[in-house]
C-alpha cells in the first residue's frame, strides 16, 4: 500500500510536535550567568556561573525542573586589606529529586520554595578585622553549609530558547549583613531525539516521492 506524501508529511509534522513536547531541555549557562553578593563590602562582588539547568515541559501547564549541575570559582566578597573571605562552590544541584512548577518554557515558569545542595568552602584571613568576630569562627577553610533553601521564584523565557532567572541564595542578618543570590542565564542546547530523526526521515521520503513539476 502505497502512503500518499501528504500524508507522510503530516505525520511527520506530528511526531516532532509530540517530540517536543515530552522532551527535556537542557540550558547551558552563558556569559551573563553569576553569582553576586551585596555586603558591607560588596554592591556587589561577583563570580561567573557555569553548567546547565534541565526542564520537562508537559506542554499542559506543568514544568518540572529535573537537573541542576552548576559551579563557580572561588571568589573575594570582603576587603582583604581588612579581612578576606573567599567562596567557592564546585557544584550546586537539586537537593531531593525534581522540582515543580506551572506555566510554559515559551513564557513563564513559576516555582516555589526547596533546597539545593552545593558542595565548597569558605576561606577566612583576619587582618584588621579578625574571622572570630565576622564569622563567629578561626582562620582556616570550611565546608560550605548544604543543603540551602530557596525560593526559585519566576523563570522567563524568550520563547527562542533564551532563559533568564534570578533568587537569593544565601542571606546573612545581624551586624555584617549579606545577600547572595545566582543570576541565570542560559541557552537551549539543540537535542535530536529518536522521534525527530524518524520525523526528518520521513520529510524526506515524502519529498523524495513527490513527483516532479
Amino acid at each position: 500500500m502505497r502512503i500518499p506524501s501528504r500524508t507522510l508529511a503530516a505525520l511527520a509534522v506530528f511526531i516532532l510536535a509530540g517530540a517536543a513536547a515530552a522532551l527535556p531541555t537542557t540550558y547551558a549557562m552563558t556569559s551573563s550567568a553569576q553569582m553576586s553578593i551585596t555586603n558591607l563590602a560588596c554592591s556587589p562582588c561577583t563570580v561567573p556561573v557555569t553548567g546547565t539547568v534541565t526542564l520537562d515541559d508537559n506542554g499542559a501547564g506543568g514544568v518540572s525542573l529535573t537537573g541542576m549541575s552548576l559551579a563557580h570559582d572561588p571568589y573575594q566578597v570582603a576587603l582583604p586589606s581588612f579581612i578576606s573571605i573567599v567562596l567557592d562552590r564546585d557544584s550546586i544541584m537539586l537537593n531531593s529529586g525534581s522540582v515543580a512548577g506551572t506555566g510554559s518554557t515559551l513564557s513563564s515558569v513559576v516555582f516555589g520554595a526547596t533546597t539545593l545542595k552545593n558542595t565548597g568552602t569558605v576561606s577566612c584571613i583576619s587582618a584588621i578585622l579578625t574571622c572570630p568576630s565576622v564569622l563567629g569562627v578561626p582562620d582556616g577553610t570550611y565546608p560550605l553549609p548544604s543543603p540551602v533553601a530557596v525560593n526559585l521564584g519566576t523563570w522567563v523565557f524568550d520563547g527562542i530558547g533564551g532563559l533568564s532567572a534570578s533568587f537569593v541564595y544565601t542571606q546573612l542578618t545581624g551586624a555584617n549583613p549579606a545577600t547572595e543570590t545566582l543570576f541565570l542565564v542560559g541557552s537551549a542546547v539543540p537535542e535530536t531525539s529518536t522521534g525527530g530523526l524518524v520525523a526528518i526521515g520521513l520529510l524526506g521520503f515524502a519529498v523524495r516521492r513527490r513527483p516532479a513539476r
